[in-house]
């Protein structure tokens, strides 16, 4: 049997999607486009930050997150079922879209591992952190256990 929630979330779906504000290119005086619809208020190209700033910035995280390596940080959520953890997904890929910072993350049944990198400048940037806070703050979330 088919459930109900999971049906009501795939109808809903393309509904949430056509609220998502679309990124808007406009040009600027200096013909160069701009996005207007940017979540965070971080540059353009962002920069990587030094061991010291990354060290500060990760202290002021969940301390649910980690260092991966030297370039990423990761966190796993765990679910009550599979239809919680794609719902999470969900809204965090709203929250991705709309900063245009996308993570790499996995999904097996109730587990979600998330990780953040900023490929632009090859590690850690002030956006990865910004969305670590974003995610974190992702509401709804009240049957999540967390490793």
């Amino acid at each position: 049997m088919v459930n109900l929630r999971w049906c009501t979330f795939l109808l809903l779906l393309p509904m949430m999607l056509a609220f998502l504000p679309r990124r808007a290119a406009t040009r600027t005086t200096t013909g160069v486009k701009s996005a207007s619809t940017r979540l965070f208020a971080t540059p353009s190209r962002p920069t990587l930050l030094s061991e010291a700033e990354q060290t500060a910035a990760l202290r002021t995280l969940n301390p649910k997150w980690k260092r991966r390596d030297e370039k990423g940080i990761e966190r796993t959520f765990l679910f009550k079922d599979f239809v919680s953890a794609f719902g999470f997904m969900s809204s965090v890929a709203l929250l991705a879209e709309k900063s245009d910072h996308h993570p790499e993350w996995s999904n097996v049944y109730n587990r979600v591992v998330i990780y953040l990198s900023t490929h632009d400048c090859g590690g850690l940037s002030a956006r990865d952190f910004e969305l670590a806070k974003a995610i974190d703050a992702v509401p709804n979330n009240t049957d999540k256990t967390e490793l």
